[in-house]
């Protein structure tokens, strides 16, 4: 289990206000925690494929009405879909400039 404060550290430093975190192997479900405490207007998405995991994070989180636990096969709606691609974009032009940064040093 990752630690809530590393991750609530990481949500602070990668994501503004108002963004999508993604993550794409949430295990129990320690970003999700991370990105509800820090608020801000952030949401995330997350993803996990284990219905072991998956049942942890449903009992960790039974009292947080806004969680949505989507089933494989059904969709997200229009707005989320646009956030996640623009985070999707935004880690990729992050790793560009990363690279191009190790290239001239």
């Amino acid at each position: 289990m990752k630690s809530i404060a590393l991750m609530r550290w990481l949500v602070r430093l990668i994501t503004p206000p108002g963004a999508t975190v993604l993550d794409l192997f949430a295990g129990s479900g320690t970003t999700l925690l991370a990105t509800e405490i820090e608020g801000g207007g952030r949401r995330c998405l997350a993803v996990e494929q284990s219905a072991e995991y998956v049942e942890t994070i449903r009992a960790r989180f039974s009292g947080v009405p806004e969680l949505r636990l989507l089933q494989s096969g059904q969709t997200v709606d229009e707005k989320t879909r646009e956030a996640v691609a623009a985070q999707v974009d935004l880690f990729a032009q992050n790793d560009a400039d990363a690279d191009a940064r190790k290239a001239t040093s």
